[in-house]
């Protein structure tokens, strides 16, 4: 054990959990960037299309999760309902047990 986490690889484990900010924020930037410059050539503040921008990114994220978590949890719950019939099948055609 080095600190408090356990040495498996060194710099990946430190780097999985120390540096997400910095991949995030790096993330972010290089897709925003973009963004942000185009909002500034139609006349609005540097400031202004950064907010735009991160609240519409925001904006998006929210809507894709809202949208994606009901068919996750419906398509686990389906999912947990089969296992029985799958174990019967594997029992079944592998003759096990």
């Amino acid at each position: 054990m080095v600190g408090d986490r356990q040495y498996c690889g060194g710099f990946a484990v430190c780097a999985c959990t120390d540096f997400n900010p910095f991949f995030g924020g790096g993330i972010s930037g290089l897709f925003g960037d973009p963004l942000v410059d185009r909002l500034e050539s139609w006349k609005l503040s540097r400031t202004l299309s950064v907010v735009v921008v991160f609240v519409t990114i925001f904006l998006l994220l929210l809507l894709f999760f809202l949208f994606l978590v009901p068919v996750l949890e419906t398509q686990t719950k389906l999912f947990i309902n089969k296992v029985p019939n799958y174990l019967d099948w594997v029992v079944n055609v592998l003759g096990l047990i």
